[in-house]
């Protein structure tokens, strides 16, 4: 079980919590590049998941993938990552049924419970995270989710915890053409009984419906998107 580090109480703290989400974005770009030399476990057309051993025996997984402009575009998804991350999550991720603001930190951060529905006979799940976002002048932003401590559990749930780290940046191919490259890593606790082999190994598997999902999502929604089919 991934045992979260930040309390309630240190989000009370300005300086305390200045410390904790800056940190979080330097863990981002130390992430990105080292996860580039993890071993590839999978490959779905675009994306590839890489996976290396974590810390606390959870695994940690990187997902990456470039898209052109006929798929999407950084505006299209900075206005569903980085703008009402969380609450956005609940229009593209099946699972997850509710997206509650427990706490506004500041300025693009907040602290929210997640709650997702999960198949009988399992318990359904539920995560506190605080979620924050930071963009730079060079057409890139960040997104990390971190678990927060919180109580009680809310009944009927199981709590779990993950932490993330996205890192999206509009490039240029060889000929000039404007690209998205997505990078995303994550270590994840189901908690409850699940194993934590299982729990990492269905999270590698499934780590690349992500991109699929929200690529759909934004094509059958945006309006006056001239490459939705």
């Amino acid at each position: 079980m991934i045992k979260p580090t930040i309390t309630v109480q240190d989000l009370q703290d300005t300086d305390k919590t200045n410390r904790i989400i800056n940190r979080s974005f330097e863990q981002v770009l130390d992430l990105v590049k080292e996860s580039k030399q993890w071993p590839v476990i999978h490959t779905h057309g675009e994306i590839t998941t890489r996976k290396n051993k974590g810390h606390q025996g959870h695994a940690y997984i990187q997902r990456s993938s470039i898209h052109g402009a006929d798929q999407v575009t950084y505006d299209q998804l900075r206005s569903l990552l980085y703008l009402n991350h969380s609450v956005n999550e609940t229009k593209y991720v099946k699972q997850l049924t509710d997206a509650v603001l427990l706490q506004h930190v500041h300025d693009g951060a907040d602290l929210f419970w997640l709650g997702f529905k999960t198949p009988v006979p399992s318990a359904n799940r539920e995560f506190v995270e605080l979620v924050a976002t930071r963009e730079t002048d060079a057409r890139s932003f960040m997104v990390t989710s971190q678990p927060v401590a919180y109580n009680p559990v809310k009944q009927g749930y199981v709590r779990g915890a993950y932490e993330a780290w996205e890192l999206v940046s509009e490039i240029e191919n060889e000929q000039g053409d404007k690209q998205v490259e997505w990078i995303c890593i994550q270590r994840s606790s189901a908690g409850g009984l699940i194993p934590r082999f299982m729990s990492d190994w269905v999270a590698a598997k499934d780590f690349h419906h992500d991109v699929e999902g929200i690529i759909k999502y934004i094509q059958s929604n945006e309006e006056g998107n001239p490459y939705i089919k």
